[in-house]
């Protein structure tokens, strides 16, 4: 489940020019930031990227970290422009949306953070994804949980926290 949401994610990003260092995902949240919003302690992240998508025109990054007994993704998608990241955004919602959705998650837009926002949760997981000028942020919690949906605020507090860093 989370290698297919993970490939969700970094089907709507494009490629952006090397400007300079790339972002490093693991250092968009700290760890007592983490251990605020989840009450666990998170492991050193794991940095992955970028993963290039000539095709989209995608450069994306990720960052692993154990959480508790859980697995937490933050994920960044770096768009060339505006307009590709909201089409972008789009087609991950329209995905998202589908009955069969390999992420198992079914997102449902939310009015914030950022410009364009959706949150989802499952048994396995509980998600947020959010758009801001040519980027779209996520954080995701995997595992088996129990009662997601209370950690559609502490998440959210998370993935606000990361789109103020990208700024």
């Amino acid at each position: 489940m989370l290698k297919r949401l993970l490939a969700l994610l970094a089907m709507a990003a494009a490629l952006t020019p090397a400007l300079g260092a790339d972002p490093d995902p693991c250092a968009l949240l700290t760890p007592s930031e983490i251990a605020s919003a989840l009450g666990a302690t998170p492991s050193a992240g794991s940095p992955d990227g970028p993963t290039v998508d000539h095709k989209l025109e995608a450069r994306s990054w990720t960052c692993q970290q154990q959480a508790g007994s859980a697995q937490l993704f933050v994920s960044l998608i770096e768009f060339t422009t505006a307009d590709g990241a909201s089409r972008g955004m789009a087609a991950m919602l329209r995905e998202a949306a589908q009955a069969s959705s390999p992420s198992g998650i079914a997102l449902t837009p939310a009015p914030d953070p950022g410009e364009q926002a959706a949150w989802g949760a499952s048994p396995e997981g509980a998600l947020w994804v959010a758009l801001q000028g040519r980027h779209i942020f996520s954080v995701l919690l995997a595992g088996e949980l129990r009662d997601t949906q209370r950690l559609r605020e502490p998440l959210k507090e998370l993935t606000t926290t990361g789109l103020r860093r990208l700024r």
